[in-house]
């Protein structure tokens, strides 16, 4: 829409005035100004309706990129791993560099290090991936231990918490000591009586079956206690870019667990975002035509 013209004033009422001496003003003259005043308002008033909406802001749409100071932010490509003898861009180039996602702060070609190009100001850390620690860790599992104890000491079971009461040697079984009794060698897989597996003093029917669960598995189970899964080929501590084509869904990788964080777009504008933690292969930003998710995963089980 073009500018609308400036009102056109084409009769000098003063010099009308002075030059009859009557004080009378020209009747047609005034109706061509005005009319002309007339039109310039309204044009002006067209212009602005045209740019902004009823509330006073910028319509929807009207601002694009080319609009923008070359400043302005309204993307970013997606990141990297860092390394030597490379071009990266102000604003748009961003990298991995151990568990640091960062974005270019200056034009440059890298140097010989990450460190010296950051210290110099380079780069702009947006994100800290640094992954969690402690009983998130898969060491710390019932999935892949090799022994019993080890489970034990994972979930946090003793053997006073399982209501056994029994003797020394009744108990050295659960070391891999073979016992003599018929109601102990149920332990080691020996068939035995309801009423003999019981036998052990204190032990519940719930500790029981605990204790011949074939694998941790089994145990979770008993124990009402969530699986995690593990299939996937990465590890805890694992970083996942994800930038799905636009349009699309933003779905995690497989296996393992997942800590996310999306933010949806279009052209530019932020619409949505997403944060969570769900199990891989799992869609945690739904597709939506034009739009695209950028975000990042970052595996802690």
């Amino acid at each position: 829409m073009p500018y609308p013209d400036k009102p056109n004033i084409q009769t000098s009422y003063t010099a009308y005035e002075q030059s009859l001496g009557d004080g009378s003003l020209p009747g047609q003259e005034l109706d061509n100004d005005f009319a002309n005043l007339a039109d310039s308002v309204e044009s002006l008033n067209d212009f602005v309706r045209g740019i902004t909406r009823s509330d006073g802001a910028l319509k929807n749409g009207i601002v694009t990129a080319e609009s923008l100071a070359a400043s302005v932010r309204i993307g970013i490509d997606p990141p990297t791993t860092w390394a030597t003898a490379t071009a990266y861009t102000v604003g748009r180039s961003t990298v991995f560099s151990g568990f640091g996602f960062y974005v270019c702060a200056a034009s440059h070609t890298s140097g010989a290090s990450f460190a010296v190009d950051l210290g110099a100001g380079r780069w702009t850390l947006l994100a800290d991936l640094t992954p969690p620690t402690g009983t998130l860790l898969r060491d710390l599992n019932l999935s892949d231990v090799t022994d019993a104890a080890t489970a034990r000491t994972n979930l946090g079971v003793s053997l006073g918490n399982l209501g056994i009461t029994a003797s020394a040697a009744e108990l050295n079984i659960l070391d891999g000591v073979t016992a003599t009794t018929t109601e102990i060698n149920v332990l080691d897989g020996v068939t035995a009586t309801a009423s003999e597996i019981n036998a052990i003093d204190g032990v519940t029917a719930t500790g029981t079956a605990l204790i011949r669960a074939a694998d941790a598995a089994a145990g979770r189970t008993l124990l009402e206690a969530p699986s995690e899964p593990n299939a996937g080929t990465g590890a805890p501590g694992e970083v996942a870019g994800l930038f799905p084509s636009v349009g699309a869904a933003a779905v995690l990788p497989a296996g393992g667990r997942w800590l996310y964080a999306l933010t949806r777009y279009n052209s530019g504008v932020t619409t949505s975002a997403a944060f969570g933690v769900a199990i891989g292969g799992t869609t945690v930003g739904a597709a939506v035509a034009g739009q695209n998710w950028v975000g990042f995963a970052w595996r802690t089980r």
